[in-house]
């Protein structure tokens, strides 16, 4: 059949067998990576669009032809691809690895090699024995998607091809050699060697120096390796298994101390004013008071009479408020109070302090008050909605990237993480009203919803 030709060059988002002609769903099947008249058209040739061809839609897996295969080997950009320096590299498959021929592997040793060399080893490294430089260096640096950097080639029969040959090793390559491949460098320029002399201590090829201004260092493309694959399935393997700790251990306290003028009032009641209490030991310790000094109200005893130290306690001023001068306080001259009031009084004539604990972690206390997470909702620019959370770093549970990166693929809309303007910590964006979203997703966390505060800037406030 006759189709258009592409306006636009990308990359799979999904694998082209999961995608169903005439089916409609939702989401992107492609990455755009650059289109026709964009800027980086305008950097390339200019090419005019090709002419209209047959094509198939049942190939994917079409090879590439002879100018396109030459200029990967060469390590230049196929024909009418005007790609970056980073290549673009296609998204894991569930097909078998590919199988290549032995002079394939060499090439992709070669630019794994190049590779390293690029990442700027250490001048401080050399000497390095080649069995260390192989292993530290070329094996890590090998492509994560080999196909991506050299398709297989399929115009070779298959008693040409070598059976079982899908790993990238110096035993797989032509040179068999690891000695043979690096003096094949070392001719090229790419390496300096030593050859160890008879009767050394070190019996061992020696890489002394790499060209990193060589054409062929200077013109590699960057690509994922097999080292920055290992590390990322090792940080999700690390995230999930902190994910697993943290969620439902998450341990919040509200704890005050003796302070000022709660000092004298503690000593009366027989408790130590060097320690934390926590709601539950303040009320324990007021209930025995009173009981010892026979405070409960005769006439209702939902009322506490107040004896001098309570008194003394509870007109005076909290500290950083400023005294009013002529006016006596209420407390002052009230000889009883709300059993209910009487705590929560106290409460205020105390230091604030919290702890937070997340699963095994270590305890983290600090001087304040806890505050809630405000999870805010308004109207930016262009009459957009947006949701904005801020105050989450104290609870230890959440990260802002991981957050981020969660409601991005929960809500399917952008997000972004940036410093909250003139206050320390971060904030988190997520576009439109997304209020649902990030509650489920913080008490998925472990966090309580009381210690998330719902704000509408409309005027609106939730708890």
């Amino acid at each position: 059949m006759k189709n258009s030709p592409p306006l636009a060059v990308g990359r799979m988002a999904i694998p082209s067998n999961q995608l169903e002609a005439g089916v409609k769903e939702k989401g992107k099947a492609v990455h755009i990576i650059h289109t026709w008249k964009d800027y980086l058209w305008d950097m390339g040739s200019k090419g005019d669009i090709p002419a209209k061809t047959l094509t198939t839609t049942t190939d994917d897996t079409a090879p590439l032809n002879t100018d396109q295969s030459d200029a990967l080997e060469d390590g230049r950009n196929p024909p009418g691809c005007a790609l970056s320096n980073l290549t673009i590299l296609d998204p894991p498959s569930s097909d078998p690895p590919p199988s290549y021929t032995a002079q394939e592997v060499t090439a992709l040793l070669q630019t794994s090699m190049l590779q390293a060399i690029s990442d700027s080893i250490p001048a401080s490294s050399f000497p390095i024995p080649a069995t260390a430089f192989y292993t530290n260096y070329i094996l890590p640096s090998r492509p994560a998607f080999p196909s991506s950097i050299l398709p297989p080639s399929e115009t070779l029969i298959d008693s040409a091809r070598p059976s079982g040959v899908t790993e990238i090793t110096i035993k797989t390559s032509d040179h068999k050699s690891l000695t043979t491949f690096l003096k094949a460098a070392e001719k090229a320029f790419i390496l300096t060697l030593k050859t160890p002399q008879k009767h050394s201590q070190q019996p061992e090829l020696l890489i002394t120096s790499v060209n990193e201004s060589h054409p062929s260092v200077i013109s590699h493309r960057l690509y994922e390796t097999l080292r920055d694959m290992e590390g990322k399935t090792a940080r999700r393997a690390l995230k999930e298994k902190e994910k697993e700790s943290l969620v439902g251990s998450l341990a919040v306290r509200e704890l005050w101390k003796p302070h000022q003028a709660s000092l004298n009032l503690f000593q009366e009641m027989g408790g130590d004013t060097t320690v934390l209490y926590s709601l539950a030991e303040v009320k324990d310790l007021v209930s025995s008071y009173v009981s010892s000094k026979s405070l409960i109200n005769a006439h209702n005893q939902a009322y506490i009479n107040l004896d001098q130290p309570l008194i003394t306690c509870l007109s005076a001023k909290s500290a950083g408020k400023s005294k009013d001068k002529g006016v006596e306080s209420e407390s002052s001259t009230a000889e009883f109070v709300r059993r209910d009031d009487l705590v929560k009084n106290i409460l205020e004539k105390m230091q604030s302090w919290h702890e937070v604990r997340a699963g095994h972690g270590d305890l983290v206390r600090k001087k304040s008050p806890l505050k809630p997470i405000q999870v805010t909702t308004k109207v930016r620019q262009g009459r957009k909605a947006c949701t904005l959370t801020t105050g989450f770093e104290p609870y230890l549970v959440v990260d802002a990237e991981d957050m981020a990166e969660e409601l991005r693929k929960t809500c399917a809309c952008a997000t972004s993480v940036s410093p909250v303007p003139g206050k320390p910590g971060l904030e988190v964006l997520v576009q439109g009203k997304q209020v649902n979203a990030v509650v489920e997703y913080l008490t998925g966390r472990g966090i309580p919803k009381r210690w998330i505060e719902i704000v509408d800037l409309s005027g609106k406030l939730k708890k």
